[in-house]
């Protein structure tokens, strides 16, 4: 983060704590972090779903995001998700 630029927050929630996190995001919106609210699945929905499938998957899309978005930082309710690999990229 750069002197005078506002703090850029990546929050992943999934379906169970996204109303708390969209009420979270807003909040700090109005504080002036800049943060982005997504569903993670939305972005990996890998082992253990019940879709063989989505086992295996690659970050394309989630480093689309974060190429996009430039977060600061990111959070997740969500422990086995991309975001932790944010922590190889410098991202904490």
């Amino acid at each position: 983060m750069t002197k005078g630029k506002n703090l850029r927050l990546l929050i992943g929630g999934s379906s169970s704590f996204i109303f708390h996190l969209k009420e979270f995001s807003d909040t700090l919106n109005n504080l002036g972090v800049e943060s982005k609210l997504v569903f993670d699945a939305d972005y990996y929905d890998g082992f253990p779903s019940r879709k063989i499938k989505n086992w295996i998957q690659t970050r394309k899309k989630f480093n689309k995001l974060i190429d996009e978005f430039k977060p600061d930082a990111v959070t997740s309710t969500f422990i086995i998700s991309p975001s932790l690999s944010t922590f190889s990229d410098g991202i904490p």
